[in-house]
């Protein structure tokens, strides 16, 4: 389930066995189903049984392996598939073809999953567009809306001041309140490890650590941003 989608007849197979073992049907009794496979799915505070649904599921551990190419792109893998199906763009960029292998079909459709949590982390600015890249902490798609009053190509590091923390005053007048409030609880790298050029990276929105966990993107995937993909 880690490494290919499961196809939809195995997932209702196995729902269906899971199913009848619940409402404990045999090949000689079978027992009503009260309620609905994906009803019992919910979890229980919402009046379900917490069972997994397996294809969402199945994608968030598909979208674990996307994160380990966001987060070790020099590894081997990484690297073997970036030369066979992204030489020259970023896995948001890539896409698949008639020769792609099953696999790598399987990972984009994780990746479609990681695509709508995933923002930039703030280092040194220098890889982040203010206006076209998600990296505020808001609750929709992590781009700003504000009027673009500084130049349409900016990056984030010239939000920075000299001492490598945020320029509180360009931000509020640059930004809407909210959006400058959201930029200004951002953390800065040199406050906690005193590392002056902190390369910027990805993180998870639905974790409190930044990190994609199978769980975070199992338990509440109605809560993260419907965008398609990231301009990142």
């Amino acid at each position: 389930m880690s490494c290919f989608i499961l196809p939809d007849s195995i997932v209702k197979e196995i729902e269906a066995a899971c199913a009848r073992f619940w409402w404990g049907s045999t090949p000689e009794h079978r027992r009503v189903h009260w309620k609905k496979w994906q009803n019992l799915c919910s979890p229980k505070a919402m009046g379900g049984m917490g069972f997994k649904n397996l294809s969402v599921f199945n994608q968030a551990l598909l979208g674990k392996q996307v994160w380990r190419f966001l987060q070790r792109p020099n590894s081997l893998v990484a690297r073997v598939f970036k030369a066979k199906y992204f030489p020259y763009s970023s896995i948001w960029e890539a896409s698949t073809s008639s020769t792609s292998s099953y696999i790598w079909k399987s990972l984009l459709w994780g990746r479609n999953l990681v695509a709508k949590g995933v923002r930039w982390q703030v280092g040194n600015g220098k890889s982040i567009s203010v206006y076209n890249s998600r990296w505020v902490p808001i609750p929709w798609d992590f781009k700003l809306a504000s009027p673009r009053v500084l130049q349409h190509d900016a990056m984030v590091s010239c939000l920075l001041q000299e001492d490598d923390n945020w320029n509180k005053q360009l931000i509020t007048s640059a930004f809407l309140y909210f959006e400058a409030e959201a930029i200004l609880t951002l953390p800065r790298p040199s406050i906690h490890h005193h590392n002056h050029d902190s390369i910027d990276t990805y993180c998870w929105h639905m974790d409190n650590k930044g990190l994609y966990t199978v769980q975070s993107a199992y338990v509440r995937p109605e809560k993260i941003s419907v965008s398609n993909f990231p301009l990142l």
